[in-house]
């Protein structure tokens, strides 16, 4: 599903999020409680998990999933928060191939939406504090980097 927001969802997330260009964000799944924006990260939309509040918490739940804490920007997954101890928010690099970077983003039991990088930065959600990547796009990296044609 990829449609545009709806004029009642345009406000809705003009209020939430101050940054957002509504006009051009992109819905990708509808309203539901079932998932997060942590769970979808990971691909997850059966259950909502939430690791807990602090950035070891989310090091630790990302690490289990293959995942770690990158040097490179922007990683396949931003962590959002006020500050380290305050996390609030995962969203996914959608599209890495477009000029414009898209990020998607599940905005708690509201809609699941595609967005440029910062947009999502408000009082709610702080910024974006560190980036993710797997494992393995990591060690396929650093063998590039170590063996270049």
């Amino acid at each position: 599903m990829n449609r545009p927001m709806t004029n009642e969802e345009k406000i809705r997330f003009r209020g939430y999020f101050p940054k957002l260009d509504t006009n051009r964000s992109i819905v990708t799944d509808n309203v539901t409680a079932v998932y997060n924006c942590i769970a979808w990260t990971v691909k997850i939309t059966s259950s909502w998990i939430w690791p807990g509040d602090n950035i070891m918490d989310f090091d630790a739940f990302y690490n289990q999933h293959g995942f770690f804490r990158s040097e490179f920007a922007p990683g396949s997954i931003a962590a959002w928060g006020g500050n380290s101890s305050q996390m609030t928010h995962g969203s996914v690099l959608a599209d890495p191939g477009t000029a414009e970077l898209k990020w998607e983003s599940k905005c708690g039991s509201d809609l699941r939406i595609l967005h440029k990088r910062d947009e999502l930065e408000c009082e709610i959600y702080g910024e974006i504090l560190f980036f993710i990547d797997s494992k393995l796009l990591w060690q396929m990296t650093s063998l590039r980097l170590l063996f270049p044609k």
